[in-house]
């Protein structure tokens, strides 16, 4: 979708700063230079360069205008794009030129560290879990211990969440195999049982292994990665998320996690699905891409409210951050209306359908076959399953 001209902006922005608007001018005038360049490019390299580029203009000044739209996240955001747009521009580098490396950096990086594209975990209970007496014992046994996994930090989640997709108000199926009294509350409601799951906002992936005392080639590059979308969740104003993020188990803190049902699960993690904030706190409105995929879940609500479970109001436990959302929300949107959602789509295709998994048969390890450069599929090599680019949700 191209970007709007800048009349549009300041029709629908009238409070929108010059200094703002001379910023989107320049992501424009890079769009439409990247667009000239692709209409008179013929071999093929040239024409995934310049494809990119143009997608990676729209990724900045979409970020712009919907930065600007979202008031959860404040100012802080849309000034760093500005910042960023504008002052490298001033230290000599091409205009053009800058705004396509940021759109890439935030395509690659930022916006795929709130996509998760593969197999999702289904934590089970232990074989070994006792049937609960009460449902106020089963709700505090999932207190113990403090979330520093996906299995601990989905039966904290569980509790917060009074056992219920907070979506759909589909009750958890497993909680229900272990609780007759939460049972016979499913069976009695109108939304039923089914399987939920732990879904992070920010992706899991991205701070699990890494190290940054570790010289190992792939745990660098992993531990760099990580740095990155940290430090541009700082840039945001999200310093102290970011900060949670870097201890123990931080990934897993539940203000990164909501509890929902498996392909619900699946439609947040790969951009169908998204959570926009209204004028209410914790107060959402559930949108997706295509509005035929909402029909799949009747009981899904939309407005939603989030409320701690009252059985353990008093311990404290926090919410998904609304600010987290919000950036999950526009990263969504962006890709959808830039391009990149349908070019990773296309990418990703190709892999599942070009002998995604072969068998290294020298090393007896799993690899996947993807382009060399994924944004620049003109090379393909092999990339073992364990790789910080396959691991980190790049794939």
């Amino acid at each position: 979708m191209p970007l709007p001209p800048r009349a549009d902006v300041e029709g629908r922005f009238p409070h929108f700063p010059d200094s703002w608007l001379s910023a989107y001018s320049l992501v424009l005038r890079a769009e439409k230079h990247a667009k000239e360049q692709l209409d008179a490019s013929y071999d093929k390299e040239s024409v995934m360069e310049w494809k990119c580029k143009v997608m990676d203009a729209r990724v900045m000044g979409f970020f712009i205008i919907e930065l600007y739209s979202v008031r959860t996240l404040g100012d802080t955001p849309i000034t760093c794009i500005i910042r960023q747009v504008t002052s490298n521009g001033q230290q000599g580098q091409d205009d053009n030129e800058v705004v396509y490396g940021l759109g890439k950096q935030y395509r690659e990086v930022f916006m795929r560290a709130f996509r998760s594209k593969g197999q999702i975990p289904h934590p089970s209970s232990h074989v070994s879990r006792p049937s609960f007496d009460t449902l106020e014992d089963m709700t505090h046994d999932c207190l113990e211990p403090a979330p520093s996994d996906h299995r601990t930090s989905k039966r904290r989640a569980l509790a917060r969440d009074s056992f219920r997709c907070m979506l759909t108000g589909v009750y958890d199926e497993r909680s229900c195999e272990e609780s007759e009294q939460l049972a016979t509350q499913a069976d009695a409601s109108p939304e039923g049982s089914g399987y939920t799951q732990c879904c992070h906002i920010l992706n899991e992936a991205v701070t699990i292994g890494i190290d940054p005392t570790s010289t190992e080639p792939k745990t660098e590059a992993k531990t760099r990665y990580a740095a990155t979308v940290l430090t541009m969740l700082r840039q945001f104003g999200l310093g102290t998320v970011a900060d949670q993020f870097l201890t123990a188990g931080g990934i897993h803190h539940l203000s990164n996690i909501l509890t929902v049902l498996g392909h619900l699960h699946q439609y947040l993690d790969d951009f169908k699905a998204w959570l926009e904030p209204t004028t209410e706190d914790h107060c959402y409105q559930v949108r997706f891409h295509r509005a035929a995929s909402a029909k799949q879940f009747p009981t899904l609500r939309s407005p939603v409210r989030f409320e701690v479970n009252p059985m353990v109001a008093s311990r404290g436990l926090p919410l998904p951050d609304a600010r987290l959302i919000a950036l999950h929300a526009t990263c969504a949107k962006v890709a959808h209306m830039s391009g990149a959602a349908e070019h990773w789509d296309s990418v990703e295709r190709r892999v599942e359908t070009t002998n995604v998994l072969a068998e290294d048969v020298f090393k007896h390890r799993s690899c996947v076959l993807v382009p060399q450069a994924l944004y620049n599929d003109s090379k393909w090599l092999f990339l073992e399953a364990t790789d910080p680019q396959y691991s980190a949700g790049r794939v």
